[in-house]
């Protein structure tokens, strides 16, 4: 298909002014392609709450929906560098709507990063215009693209001096290694789906998982396991320790953030087992002081009563 979406060869004003905000939802317009936000919850079940949501275009040409997978390798460089710059400033502007939901997770083209057409100079312009710092935004790099380290590394150097977050999306898929890893310092690395849910259906892949996320957590990023779809899923999330979850379990990708009641009560549902198991210790070892207290106080020596243990 032809690169047919516009005809400018850049933006000739902030992509912001491509944003209808005159409706109930967000949307933005360029050539014949229509582009609203979505967003998934990203939970800290350490906090209880909602501290980020992962945002996706939904792309329709009239009525028909797009796969953005399919529809990205088909445009020029220039046109999915417009399109990442205009998806920045939709899902800024549709999270500012729901007040300060934390991190905003946004994906970026293998082709914006490879030809870098767009600068972390334009990405702060469009967010000053709407009033996030460059802290909340979470740039995901696709673990699974065919980018070599020397091209990742540039855009990563120049976006992280603007102050941008670097997200490593999609590890364990594909060519997924921890040499990236240690390489990048990414300050999240999401796992693929496939990870946590193949734990949740295999006793040894469950045996895995959570060394693989005690690796990454070693390494200094945060682990935000993706995925989290069942019972089963968010248990050994919680159990491997990892900081992030996200998943139709807290709740889909759609225009609307999960009430906070609803995201607190599935965390402390996950949590409980947790609690019992460290209430149930501590209450052994306080039976076990409480022995030796008494035994000592009873004029028994420490050395009777340690061989007694």
């Amino acid at each position: 298909m032809p690169d047919t979406m516009h005809t400018n060869t850049s933006f000739q004003l902030l992509a912001r002014g491509y944003i209808d905000e005159s409706g109930d939802a967000l949307c933005a317009r360029m050539g014949d392609l229509t582009f609203t936000s979505h967003c998934q919850p990203v939970v800290s079940p350490a906090l209880m709450r909602v501290v980020g949501v992962a945002a996706r275009l939904v792309i329709h040409r009239g009525e028909t929906l797009l796969d953005a997978r399919t529809l990205f390798p088909q445009l020029a460089p220039r046109s999915c560098a417009d399109i990442d710059r205009l998806a920045l400033a939709l899902h800024a502007r549709s999270a500012a709507r729901h007040g300060d939901s934390g991190w905003i997770f946004l994906p970026v083209q293998a082709q914006t990063i490879r030809q870098r057409l767009f600068t972390a100079a334009e990405a702060e312009a469009e967010l000053a215009a709407i009033g996030i710092a460059p802290a909340r935004i979470v740039l995901e790099i696709d673990d699974s693209s065919l980018l070599g380290d020397d091209e990742i590394g540039a855009f990563v150097e120049e976006y992280r001096a603007a102050g941008f977050r670097i997200a490593l999306d999609d590890f364990g898929a594909g060519q997924s290694n921890f040499g990236r890893v240690l390489a990048l310092h990414p300050d999240i690395v999401r796992l693929a789906p496939s990870l946590v849910q193949d734990a949740a259906a295999s006793p040894r892949a469950a045996r895995l998982f959570p060394h693989m996320v005690t690796l990454l957590r070693e390494s200094g990023s945060l682990v935000l396991v993706n995925g989290v779809d069942s019972d089963a899923a968010a248990q050994l999330a919680i159990d491997a320790d990892a900081e992030l979850l996200q998943g139709h379990w807290f709740g889909g990708a759609d225009e609307q953030l999960p009430a906070a009641e609803t995201v607190r009560a599935r965390a402390e549902a996950l949590l409980r087992p947790q609690r019992q198991h460290a209430d149930r210790r501590e209450l052994r070892l306080r039976s076990r002081f409480m022995a030796v207290w008494n035994a000592y106080r009873d004029g028994r020596t420490l050395t009777e009563i340690v061989g007694e243990i």
